[in-house]
């Protein structure tokens, strides 16, 4: 869950105007639009600096999630709810890098076709609290080290050279060794398999796999922290002076269900703007409610399909988490 900036206000960065719901300080938005079908358009996001991660859904049109990743570029299009590798041309993204004001859109359905409207959640990096990057596998169980600069809370991993699923990672399902993967594009149940080990200042592959660790193939992350700053170390103290713990802005809940009516979910230290949630012990779809649309519009980020609309599931996003309904996700 990610803390968003309230309500959304419009946003005349770009060529399309935007309803903007940012974050600056934490480096996270939620960016909603109307397409208008021309090409190299750009939208305001929000944000003080370009995102490196973005995510992006057609709300009227079944088709896929577009996903922006600087370590991929933006001449490649590459979706969350596939296995498949980034694939070349124009691209999506208009094949312009975004920028600390706007991202650009092609013509492209998945982005921009005439009168549908979109959602976009888009994070740009911020010192000692999130991380986006790349690295090389060497095929061994003592995989690459990955450096952060502080001790990660989240993780997400894609293989860019081969066809391979997702994998998601967070030390509240886990301890610092990590073997419980979750796959944005399946709705699988979670796995005990695709190993890594937490660092205080990023993380280690520990798996040989092609998923997580093949051989001379480039992998993008995203990373999010425990606490900023590689948990106070002296060395990100005065980088990040001014941030508080992450989890005023970012973090992760797990609960049982009971099948109770409007079971409050508590924990947090803010109301969400975007809710994650995936039932862990069976193959169900992810859904991702946000402030923006309301909690009766959900999307399912391992399918294709268009925005569905229901009022059994999230009752309220609240001060310190949110309350569900009986109705199991």
């Amino acid at each position: 869950m990610w803390r968003a900036g309230g309500p959304a206000v419009p946003n005349t960065s770009g060529t399309i105007t935007s309803q903007v719901s940012a974050n600056t300080d934490y480096g996270f938005s939620i960016v909603s639009y109307t397409g208008n079908g021309s090409i190299a358009q750009t939208i305001g996001h929000g944000l003080s600096s370009a995102p490196k991660w973005i995510i992006a859904k057609n709300l009227d049109y079944s088709i896929g999630w577009p996903v922006y990743h600087s370590g991929v570029g933006p001449g490649n299009s590459l979706f969350l709810n596939t296995d498949g590798t980034p694939s070349g041309g124009t691209g999506i993204w208009g094949n312009v890098d975004p920028t600390n004001s706007v991202f650009t859109v092609a013509n492209d359905p998945e982005a921009n076709k005439n009168g549908d409207n979109y959602i976009a959640y888009c994070w740009s990096e911020v010192s000692g609290y999130s991380k986006f990057g790349t690295y090389t596998g060497n095929g061994s169980t003592t995989g690459p080290v990955i450096t952060t600069g502080f001790k990660p809370r989240w993780i997400l991993v894609k293989n860019t050279s081969s066809s391979a699923r997702w994998i998601v990672w967070d030390t509240e399902r886990d301890d610092d060794t990590l073997d419980k993967g979750l796959s944005p594009n399946l709705n699988s149940a979670e796995v005990t398999a695709f190993n890594a080990n937490i660092l205080s200042d990023g993380f280690q592959i520990v798996d040989s796999e092609t998923t997580l660790n093949e051989n001379n193939s480039t992998f993008i992350y995203a990373a999010f922290a425990d606490r900023p700053g590689n948990n106070w170390d002296v060395n990100n103290i005065v980088t990040n002076e001014g941030l508080t713990t992450s989890k005023d802005n970012f973090d992760i809940l797990t609960w049982t269900g009971d099948g109770s009516s409007s079971r409050a979910i508590t924990g947090l230290r803010f109301s969400p703007g975007m809710l994650w949630v995936k039932r862990r012990n069976s193959a169900l779809d992810h859904f991702i409610w946000d402030s923006v649309r309301g909690i009766t519009k959900e999307l399912y980020p391992n399918q294709n399909y268009s925005e569905g609309t229901a009022t059994n599931k999230i009752e309220s996003f609240d001060d310190n988490g949110f309350t569900v309904k009986t109705t199991v996700v």
